[in-house]
């Protein structure tokens, strides 16, 4: 698991190609997007990146962090399928999109390193940004798409899933904004 995590980190084409034949892998990138859940939440225990709300327990900092993992797991996939597979005429499926797309969140326990004063931020960042190039891999490899569908299909798929998933982590425990 952790070889595949690393080659998703790297970018390496071939792994999503292996991927798609093998249902067995699902049980691999659930584990990876657990991970990089539980990776963000320890990460968001310090308060430095996030303000946190008052009385949040750090389990459920990390019980939440966990499921915005899933749901942007589930997110990139179901849009990666509708919009590549049934807008652009792409080859993958929902299963191998979701083994594909949950294998670029290896990159994601960067966040756990969130807490380190002012680079804190930084990895923060790089967890959230790296799963663009990893993500631009995984659709091109899995749909079998030049790179004009590619970056259609993964523009909509990183905004609505990874946007998305970080928003309602925001307001599940941020401080809510002052009225």
């Amino acid at each position: 698991m952790l070889n595949r995590g690393i080659r998703a980190a790297l970018l390496d084409g071939s792994l999503y190609r292996q991927l798609s034949d093998d249902p067995q892998e699902i049980f691999f990138a659930l584990a990876i997007v657990a991970i990089s859940g539980l990776a963000l939440g320890l990460g968001l225990q310090s308060q430095l990146v996030i303000p946190l709300r008052d009385g949040a327990s750090p389990l459920l900092v990390i019980l939440f962090s966990v499921q915005t993992r899933f749901v942007g797991w589930f997110l990139c996939a179901g849009v990666a399928y509708v919009v590549g597979g049934k807008l652009l005429g792409g080859d993958a499926g929902f299963r191998q999109l979701l083994r594909s797309l949950g294998m670029t969140f290896g990159p994601g326990v960067l966040a756990v390193f969130a807490g380190i004063p002012v680079a804190g931020i930084v990895f923060l960042g790089l967890s959230f940004l790296w799963l663009f190039p990893a993500g631009w891999i995984a659709i091109q490899e899995t749909h079998q798409f030049d790179r004009v569908r590619t970056f259609i299909c993964l523009v909509f798929t990183w905004f609505i899933g990874v946007g998305g998933s970080y928003f309602f982590l925001l307001t599940m425990i941020g401080e809510p904004s002052a009225s």
